[in-house]
C-alpha cells in the first residue's frame, strides 16, 4: 500500500474511533445522570461497563496498530540499510576482484570457441604487448593475425583441436608486438562447454621470453660446443654459429671478423649479408667493427647513432648503412680476438637489451671454439708441411 493512502487511512481511523469515544460517553452520561430517565433500576450498572470496556479495547488496538506501523516502518529501515550494506560489498567485491584480474602479471582473457575473437583481455594486455585493449576484441582476427608467422599455423591448429575435444591445453608461442619485436608467450586455456559443444574459451597468458631465451642460450652454446667436433674448418663453424643464433634473434646480415693483435691486422673469416660482400684482409681502421673492439664491450648502434659519431670523429662510415647494428665482443682468457655483428638494413626495433645478453653470454664460448678451431687447422697445416718434407 503507498505511504500516501496508508497515512490516510490511519488519520481517518483515528477520528472515527475519537468520534465513538465522544458518543459513547455522552451516552453514559445521559444515561446514569442523577435526573436522567434512563438511570432506573431497568439499567444496570454492568452496561456502563460494558461501554468502558469496548472503550478500552478499541484504544488498545489504536495504540497495537501504531506500535505495529512504527515496527514496520523501523523493519522497512533496517531492511534498506542492509541491502544498501550487501550492495556496498557486492560492488566492493567486485572492483576488488577487478583490481586484482588488472593487476596480475599475465593477460586473463576469454574469447568464442569457434573463431578464438576475444570477448575480454585485462589491462595487462596493452602492457605486455602494446596494442590497446579494444583492438583485440573489436577485431575477429586479432589473436590469428598477431602470432608469430612462423607459429601461427600450428598455434592455430593445436588450440582448435584440443577445444573441438573439449579438453583444457596450454601451447608456448611467439607473439609480435606492436614496436614489431618477438616475446615467447605461454597460453593456458580452458575449454567451457554447453549441451556437448565448446561455446567459450578462458585463459591465462604468461611473458616466458626471460626463460625461452635463457634456453636458446644454452642450446646455442650446447651446438657451438658440438660444432667444435663436428665441423671440419673454421667458416663450417661459423656457418654453424650463423645458423644456431639465427633461431634466437634476426641474423640474415652477420659476420665475424677476428683481428690480429700483433699485426692489427682485421679479416672477415665468414659474411652472410644481403648487400655487403667478404673484406679482404686489412689494417685496422675506423669503421665499425674497429670502434667495437676498441670499446671491448656489447655495442648497440641505431643509424642516427652512426651519425652522430661520425659527425665525431669517432668512427667512419663503411658498408652500406644499417638501420642498427650490434656487435659482440669475442673474449678468451688471452684477450679480445674479434667480434661477431649481426645488422637489419630496414628495422631499427630488431634488437634488445636481451639479444645483447643472449649474444654475450654466447660470445666467450663462440670465442672459444674459433681459437680451438684455429689450433687444429695450424696443426692440421704443420702436420701437412712436415709430411711434405
Amino acid at each position: 500500500m503507498p505511504q500516501f493512502t496508508r497515512n490516510s487511512f490511519l488519520l481517518l481511523l483515528l477520528a472515527g474511533a475519537a468520534f465513538l469515544t465522544a458518543t459513547v460517553l455522552w451516552f453514559e452520561w445521559q444515561t446514569f445522570k442523577p435526573d436522567s430517565q434512563l438511570a432506573t433500576a431497568s439499567h444496570p450498572i454492568w452496561i456502563a461497563a460494558i461501554f468502558d470496556i469496548l472503550i478500552a479495547l478499541l484504544a488498545a488496538s489504536l495504540v497495537k496498530m501504531t506500535a505495529l506501523r512504527r515496527f514496520q516502518k523501523d523493519l522497512l529501515q533496517s531492511s534498506s540499510a542492509e541491502n544498501k550494506h550487501a550492495e556496498d560489498e557486492r560492488l566492493l567485491s567486485q572492483q576488488n576482484l577487478k583490481s586484482v584480474v588488472h593487476s596480475v602479471d599475465g593477460i586473463v582473457w576469454e574469447a568464442y570457441a569457434q573463431t578464438f575473437q576475444f570477448t575480454f583481455v585485462s589491462e595487462q594486455a596493452e602492457r605486455m604487448l602494446g596494442y590497446p585493449v579494444a583492438r583485440w576484441t573489436e577485431e575477429p582476427t586479432f589473436w590469428k593475425d598477431h602470432v608469430h608467422p612462423e607459429d601461427r599455423d600450428a598455434a592455430i591448429e593445436f588450440c582448435a583441436a584440443a577445444t573441438a575435444r573439449m579438453e583444457s591445453h596450454q601451447f608456448e608461442y611467439r607473439m609480435l608486438r606492436a614496436d614489431g619485436s618477438t616475446v615467447w608467450l605461454k597460453d593456458i586455456v580452458t575449454v567451457i562447454a554447453e549441451g556437448g559443444h565448446p561455446t567459450k574459451l578462458c585463459g591465462f597468458i604468461l611473458d616466458i621470453t626471460d626463460r625461452k631465451r635463457a634456453e636458446i642460450g644454452s642450446k646455442v652454446i650446447s651446438e657451438i660446443i658440438q660444432g667444435v667436433a663436428t665441423t671440419s674448418n673454421l667458416e663450417e663453424l661459423l656457418a654453424l654459429v650463423q645458423q644456431s643464433i639465427g633461431r634466437a634473434i634476426y641474423a640474415e646480415n652477420f659476420y665475424v671478423a677476428l683481428c690480429d693483435t700483433q699485426s692489427e691486422i682485421l679479416h672477415v673469416p665468414f659474411c652472410m649479408d644481403k648487400f655487403d660482400t667478404v673484406a679482404p684482409p686489412q689494417k685496422l681502421g675506423r669503421g665499425l667493427t674497429a670502434y667495437a673492439l676498441r670499446r671491448g664491450l656489447p655495442t648497440l648502434l641505431t643509424e642516427e647513432d652512426v651519425n652522430r659519431l661520425c659527425e665525431e670523429g669517432e668512427i667512419e662510415l663503411v658498408g652500406a648503412p644499417s638501420a642498427i647494428w650490434l656487435g659482440i665482443p669475442l673474449r678468451t682468457p688471452t684477450g679480445i680476438i674479434g667480434v661477431l655483428v649481426v645488422q637489419h638494413y630496414e628495422d631499427e626495433n630488431a634488437y634488445t637489451e636481451r639479444d645483447i645478453e643472449l649474444l654475450s653470454s654466447a660470445g666467450d664460448q663462440i670465442a672459444l671454439a674459433i681459437q680451438s678451431k684455429r689450433a687444429e687447422e695450424e696443426l692440421h697445416k704443420s702436420k701437412e708441411n712436415f709430411d711434405q718434407l
